[in-house]
């Protein structure tokens, strides 16, 4: 089935400019280009100015500092049919590497995991972003849209109103991965250099867990389980830990 773990959506093109249409500021200001980018008159010759009206939901003009989504079909309104897939939370191949060394009585083993080309909706970003309740933000909002004239890639804070945080590739990012999921270095001293302390063996180990990840996604884990239809949904789980363990072992 093609479409597991298929992800849907707008596509996300910054954020509107300017409140009002000037000559010049065509993409930067909340009205309907054609598709070759030229402002749409109405039959008075006045421009149309973007709306949002998805299914049965009340209509919405955008404003600037709103979110401009990709108007697909370049009929000034922003609804369903400018849904597109965004990409698929299977990854194109994954695996693991593992790798032992030995050098004299030292030797180490690496356990590697990896994922590439998966896709993950940061839902967790999502809800840091959207300045649409009174909960925690994340410090990228002191960025967002304030006045006419900035250029940001944060929307304006609405509470409890607008469609700044529709979901689309602006949440859509690349899962790929590289984690050195397992170390192990163990020390095996000379049995003839025990001896004379009536020690048969002695090894010093260590083993890390999690001791690094390499990785282009922004949330704290790239290795996001497979939630509702495949989809891989970052709902700021608790990251893998990375943990410890020393010791050794003797034998008389």
């Amino acid at each position: 089935n093609n479409s597991f773990g298929s992800i849907y959506g707008f596509r996300y093109k910054g954020v509107y400019q300017y409140s009002e249409y000037e000559s010049g500021r065509e993409g930067t200001s909340p009205f309907a280009l054609d598709e070759n980018g030229a402002i749409i008159s109405d039959a008075t010759g006045d421009p149309v100015r973007m709306t949002f009206a998805a299914g049965e939901s009340a209509e919405y003009k955008f404003k600037g500092g709103d979110a401009i989504y990709e108007d697909i079909n370049h009929d000034g309104n922003i609804n369903e049919l400018d849904i597109v897939y965004l990409g698929n939370s299977n990854p194109l191949f994954n695996g693991g590497l593992s790798v032992k060394f030995n050098y004299k009585r030292l030797s180490a083993n690496i356990f590697s995991n990896f994922r590439v080309g998966n896709k993950i909706v940061n839902r967790a970003r999502m809800l840091a972003e959207n300045m649409y309740s009174n909960n925690n933000q994340a410090a990228s909002v002191n960025w967002r849209w304030r006045k006419d004239g900035d250029v940001t890639s944060i929307p304006r804070a609405l509470y409890q109103s607008g469609y700044n945080w529709l979901g689309s590739d602006r949440y859509v990012e690349d899962g790929s991965f590289f984690r050195v999921k397992n170390l192990q270095v163990n020390y095996m001293f000379d049995p003839a250099r025990l001896k004379p302390y009536h020690i048969n063996s002695l090894n010093l180990y260590l083993t890390i867990n999690n001791l690094l990840t390499f990785s282009k996604y922004s949330g704290v884990d790239p290795e996001v389980g497979y939630g509702s239809l495949g989809v891989s949904t970052d709902n700021s789980q608790t990251p893998r830990s990375r943990s410890f363990t020393a010791g050794f072992s003797v034998s008389f």
